[in-house]
């Protein structure tokens, strides 16, 4: 039976690894240079050609480049080492019913203020909140995404089942 997935793997060349991540960070970092550019002299057509550039083609780019001097082995390399990565960082498979009920909090209420702010206008009863309105934005996307850490991989699993139109209750 000659199939690669059964053979054994070749070593992958470190340098050719170094440059293949190398490229890919390089690309994605490409996204960190939109607020210097919004910031700049430069034109408004320049600003949109140019952030929309670096939002949207150079990751690319970078993914494409990277994966070619990386090839499929040191592709897979890199996914192995992510996905461990998320595995022993990410969220654990169940949480007791203290730890559910404080992301719960967490999820409802981020979910809430973002859904009503504009009708009640939540901003007026929070001091100063003019000034800092995009500091509070981004805490409360940082406790949304947090809740679900908070929450654990089964709440996951029940937010990728409202996307799936065959889901059903179980229990």
């Amino acid at each position: 039976m000659n199939n690669e997935r059964f053979q054994e793997q070749q070593p992958i060349n470190r340098g050719r690894f170094i440059l293949g991540v190398t490229i890919f960070i390089v690309g994605q970092a490409t996204t960190l240079l939109i607020p210097f550019v919004t910031a700049s002299g430069l034109s408004s057509e320049m600003k949109a050609v140019l952030s929309g550039t670096f939002f949207f083609v150079t990751p690319q780019i970078g993914i494409v480049w990277a994966v070619a001097v990386l090839g499929k082995q040191g592709y897979d390399r890199i996914k192995d080492i992510v996905l461990g990565w998320l595995k022993r960082y990410g969220p654990p498979e169940t949480v007791g019913p203290v730890r559910y009920r404080i992301g719960l909090i967490m999820f409802i209420t981020t979910f809430i203020v973002g859904l009503l702010e504009p009708y009640i206008g939540i901003g007026r009863m929070i001091p100063n909140y003019e000034v800092n309105q995009i500091r509070i934005a981004l805490v409360l996307d940082a406790m949304f995404l947090a809740s679900f850490f908070v929450l654990g991989g089964q709440f996951w699993d029940k937010v990728r089942a409202l996307f799936v139109r065959t889901a059903k209750m179980q229990g």
